[in-house]
């Protein structure tokens, strides 16, 4: 009887699993609350003193499973979600998302922009760079280096 249990709760699972990932069976209802994240994501990536148009956009996302496409709806923002967008947050990986260029450009101002200067960089027996982060107004901020950009790191 353990075994028939066993297997008759894993396909039953399974079963649950498939219906809510591909979307089915809504995995959250209004009696059930579901974490989203929202986050206004600023590219400002470029190379030294060269100047670079920053991009801008507005990222949902949510760890939970299940697609997004009620919450899109409620937001009424213009949202395009799919999976052909990963974004890539250093500390983690948002691979299914949601995102929108709407009117993203008003609501931060250049001077709110964390940014980082290289104050010296020399290359004698070993590499050694000095720079200065000023993060501004930004509360949550991580530094990632590119390696595949900085060929001896």
């Amino acid at each position: 009887a353990k075994r028939t249990i066993t297997l008759a709760s894993l396909l039953l699972f399974s079963l649950s699993l498939a219906a809510v990932l591909s979307g089915v069976v809504p995995p959250f209802s209004e009696d059930t609350a579901r974490a989203v994240n929202v986050v206004h994501v600023v590219d400002a990536t470029g190379k030294l003193d060269e100047r670079h148009a920053t991009v801008s956009y507005v990222s949902l996302f949510s760890t939970t499973p299940g697609n997004l496409n009620k919450e899109v709806e409620q937001i009424n923002e213009s949202f395009v979600c799919g999976k052909d967008k990963p974004i890539d947050f250093v500390t983690f990986s948002v691979k299914y998302g949601c995102w929108t260029y709407n009117d993203t450009m008003s609501g931060w101002s250049e001077d709110d922009i964390p940014t980082m200067r290289v104050e010296s960089d020399a290359k004698e027996n070993e590499r050694i760079t000095q720079v200065s982060i000023n993060t501004k107004e930004s509360v949550r901020w991580v530094l990632a280096i590119n390696t595949k950009e900085i060929e001896d790191f």
